[in-house]
């Protein structure tokens, strides 16, 4: 549910247990050092919700509570990245940390998983066992990762372009910009929503 700025929801664990979180999108000035602090800017982020969410998040165990501050790699800043250094490489959310609002993150981590395993098997074999990193060559594992992330590159850029205007234009309360957000999205990756998801990274 999402009422201005903040973006709130709710799961019933049990009878008296509920995983509840709360979301503020322009926020950032608050201060929190400890646990008591997050209860109270919680409580204020709630203010004009109803009376229900008020008291539970008054009532909750604050040695429950976390406040982290979402962030998200840019397209751009994966599109001119770099992700090797030596034969040291990264993937997931290291790599391309991004909105939720795609629902792709830890399928993203898993191509990556894939993609990367597979051009190492390919540049220094599939049956070193134990002795890989004595029988193969730096140069041959750093041609490996290059071409993980050169292959990577592109389909990362694409999920976290359209998860940067989705979020853009949940964001925004001006229609004219949200429906500029959402004729952007058409234009680049079509009426189909859900095409992101049939992705094919290939076989390991």
């Amino acid at each position: 549910m999402k009422v201005g700025n903040v973006l709130v929801g709710r799961l019933p664990l049990s009878d008296n247990h509920v995983f509840w979180f709360v979301v503020h999108m322009q926020d950032s000035q608050h201060k929190v050092k400890d646990q008591e602090s997050i209860a109270k800017v919680t409580l204020k982020w709630v203010d004009k919700l109803s009376e229900d969410w008020k008291e539970m998040v008054k009532i909750c165990d604050v040695e429950s509570l976390t406040l982290t501050h979402l962030r998200y790699r840019s397209p751009w800043e994966i599109m001119f990245g770099k992700f090797r250094r030596g034969t040291v490489t990264v993937a997931g959310d290291a790599m391309h940390v991004m909105g939720p609002f795609l629902g792709q993150g830890g399928s993203a981590a898993l191509e990556d998983a894939v993609v990367l395993a597979r051009c190492l098997a390919r540049k220094v074999g599939v049956d070193h066992g134990d002795h890989l990193l004595k029988e193969c060559s730096v140069k041959s594992i750093e041609e490996a990762i290059d071409e993980y992330v050169n292959e990577r590159r592109m389909r990362l850029v694409g999920l976290s372009t359209q998860t940067y205007l989705t979020g853009r234009s949940l964001q925004t309360q001006s229609m004219v910009v949200r429906l500029m957000f959402i004729v952007l999205l058409v234009m680049l990756f079509g009426r189909d929503q859900i095409r992101h998801t049939k992705y094919d990274c290939g076989r390991l």
